[in-house]
């Protein structure tokens, strides 16, 4: 086992996004032909509305990613990512790869993390193995390291993806607060899928210390306490990661903790709120995992 404690550095800040959304909301209005201005409001735009499962500022993000490429359609590689990460946000995977490729095409290594996390999403393991391959061979670094943990852990192959998982822990250069965070809290999923729980305790505990409200670390520490037969607190956490995140994953899971707990009345309670959650939503909300209300329909009528 790896001394996480030691080659885990802390987490470096980052302006907040909101102030940042602000500022160059300012900027375009001085001059709505800023082409670069747009982009990056574009991809302020994208951070918040996926912090906050707020499709209006993601469907935002897109208008003005396009706005950009509009002005300056030559190697504007900002906004062609953006417009990239919304089309994997929404699970338009066909789209994503398509534009990550021409983001590969310009010389933007952004375009392999989209690409391969499409590819993995599709089940398309060799083609995205390939693409991680040719990635850390190109640029071995943090970014890289990690995409190959993630075509390693899909395709069974444990111990190199923890090998490149923690490779990637520490050629992290903290240069983005999201990918540090993202990082640790997929290494400790990984951890905890292997029923390794100190291990995965270790870095939600410093995800937590970093940001209290990090939902997918804290739904992280619902499961942990789900698996560790803490139930009560499971459920506490996991509701908290849904009123974060608006995840309906995180009402699921609550109910389950409930559930095992014997809180019948909870349970059917969290059953409910997802049920009415689908019936308020349209069904251009991708990110709503149809499948939840399917479940929870399955599980109340049981």
């Amino acid at each position: 086992m790896e001394n996480l404690g030691h080659i885990d550095p802390e987490l470096s800040y980052e302006p907040d996004p909101s102030t940042e959304v602000k500022d160059l909301e300012h900027r375009v209005a001085r001059d709505p032909e800023a082409s670069i201005a747009l982009a990056h409001l574009a991809r302020a735009y994208l951070s918040l509305g996926i912090k906050h499962h707020d499709l209006d500022l993601i469907n935002r993000a897109e208008e003005r990613a396009r706005s950009s490429l509009d002005i300056a359609t030559f190697q504007n590689k900002d906004a062609l990512e953006v417009l990239a990460r919304i089309a994997s946000h929404k699970h338009e995977f066909d789209r994503a790869v398509a534009l990550s490729k021409q983001l590969l095409e310009m010389q933007g290594s952004q375009g392999y993390e989209i690409l391969i996390s499409s590819l993995l999403a599709q089940g398309k393991i060799d083609e995205a193995r390939m693409s991680a391959s040719e990635f850390s061979r190109l640029e071995p670094g943090f970014s890289s390291f990690f995409q190959m943990g993630l075509t390693a852990e899909a395709s069974g192959d444990l111990v190199a993806a923890e090998a490149s998982y923690i490779a990637a822990l520490k050629a992290d250069p903290q240069s983005s607060r999201t990918a540090s965070l993202w990082t640790r809290a997929i290494v400790a999923r990984f951890f905890l899928r292997q029923g390794r729980r100190d291990e995965a305790s270790i870095l939600i505990r410093k995800i937590l210390q970093f940001d209290p409200h990090y939902p997918f670390a804290v739904g992280l520490e619902g499961e942990l306490s789900l698996a560790s037969g803490k139930y009560g607190f499971a459920a506490e956490r996991f509701h908290q990661a849904f009123l974060t995140s608006r995840d309906p994953i995180y009402l699921y899971n609550a109910a389950l903790a409930h559930k095992r707990s014997g809180d019948e009345r909870s349970w059917r309670e969290s059953l409910d709120a997802i049920i009415s959650l689908y019936q308020k939503t349209g069904r251009e909300e991708s990110k709503l995992h149809w499948e939840i209300l399917e479940k929870a329909l399955l599980e109340r009528g049981s």
